[in-house]
């Protein structure tokens, strides 16, 4: 494909993009596609669209420009796939012509290696290895085979309609890569916490981050991540987007550039972690990510003890507690009790003209009254659901206001 025809089939187009969510937080993410989409960081030709369908969100009427800020700035989404056909297919034959007839170079770049997932819904063409081997035999005429693969070729057979996603990179895009240690035993994933920092935060800016079971920096780099929206190439590169035929450099310069002029002086967090190995871990992790985020340093300071035994600074007046305990169901025993002192820390260890406000997940309805006893009903201000590896998890937003 030529320079020109590159520019004006993609570049000069509307483009469609699929941005897919955690289990139960949908409404959050759209929420920040949204923010994103009204505050574009340059003008652009086309007014963007959400769409809700079944199983994520569709934008529409995109500029391939402005598709390029969400991996910079979205930070609740699991994946982002960017949709480059879709027909009418009723047969293995019709969806060989049509894999056939995808402009393969206006979105891979030459003899690049791609992976091929298909998923079939609904739909006679249900043999999904079927449909990978086909899409895979077609892609290998044209040079792409998938050993060490850099792209990601997404197919959907839903009833008699095929659709084709590249994705916009090739793992997941909540790994964003902060850590060096992972030994934590159950880390929440980055955009589950993401987007329940982000239901909890409300657009509030807290003078503390005040993470007790801070585990391995999880709660304390989304929380920081939340208030200060840097670009999230920090940790990790996106080589196959920047690889793709006729990719706009100058604009992505640009938006890194003009994301990074986010304030020197981030918030302060203090973390609580009463396991030693742990605390080893999360010094180790926090270190490991001030290396490409300098802003990090001195704005962090961790504790090896029992949170009962810890005590916010007092100059502290709006705290904000993402709290992500061992719950019960977890750890396979009762943990009621836990939620009992957690809740009556926070409702009476604090000074009465700090507020205090955050989430914590709770798996079952006795740990969740124990918490809810001691903080008080009035204090409880949404429970959303969700779900990860199979569990079904209880995020609890709570907010004590200071009392003058």
């Amino acid at each position: 494909m030529t320079d020109r025809q590159i520019k004006k089939h993609i570049h000069g187009k509307p483009q469609i993009v699929r941005v897919d969510a955690g289990p139960g937080w949908r409404t959050v993410v759209e929420d920040e596609l949204k923010e994103i989409l009204e505050s574009p960081l340059q003008a652009y030709k086309f007014q963007p669209e959400i769409r809700e369908v079944d199983d994520g969100i569709e934008i529409h009427n995109l500029d391939f420009r402005q598709m390029l800020e969400l991996p910079l700035r979205l930070l609740t989404a699991s994946e982002i796939f960017w949709q480059i056909d879709t027909r009418h297919v009723g047969s293995f034959g019709e969806f060989e012509s049509f894999i056939r007839s995808i402009d393969w170079g206006f979105y891979l770049p030459e003899k690049s290696p791609v992976k091929v997932r298909s998923y079939s819904f609904r739909s006679t063409l249900y043999h999904e290895g079927k449909l990978d081997r086909i899409a895979r035999d077609i892609l290998a005429e044209f040079g792409h085979d998938d050993k060490d693969f850099q792209y990601i070729l997404r197919i959907e057979q839903k009833e008699n309609r095929s659709t084709a996603y590249v994705a916009i990179t090739p793992e997941p895009l909540f790994r964003r890569r902060y850590k060096k240690d992972f030994s934590h035993p159950a880390p929440l994933q980055e955009h589950l916490a993401a987007s329940a920092v982000r239901w909890a935060l409300d657009k509030i800016k807290p003078d503390l981050i005040y993470v007790p079971f801070a585990g391995s920096g999880t709660l304390i780099m989304e929380s920081w991540l939340a208030c200060h929206r840097p670009a999230l190439d920090r940790w990790r590169h996106f080589k196959g987007l920047e690889g793709l035929p006729e990719f706009p450099d100058n604009s992505w310069k640009f938006f890194k550039s003009k994301l990074s002029k986010t304030s020197e002086t981030l918030i302060s967090a203090r973390a609580i972690e009463i396991d030693k190995q742990g605390v080893e871990a999360l010094t180790s992790n926090l270190t490991f990510a001030e290396e490409q985020w300098p802003a990090i340093k001195d704005s962090w300071h961790v504790e090896h003890k029992d949170f009962t035994k810890d005590r916010s600074p007092k100059d502290k007046l709006c705290i904000f507690l993402p709290l992500n305990p061992p719950y019960g169901l977890r750890l396979e025993e009762n943990t009621h009790d836990l939620y009992r002192k957690l809740g009556r820390w926070i409702a009476k260890d604090f000074e009465p003209n700090q507020r205090r406000f955050g989430f914590v997940l709770i798996a079952d309805s006795k740990a969740y009254h124990a918490f809810e006893n001691e903080v008080g009903a009035d204090s409880i201000k949404g429970i959303l659901s969700f779900s990860q590896g199979g569990q079904h998890i209880r995020c609890v937003r709570f907010d004590i206001e200071a009392k003058a």
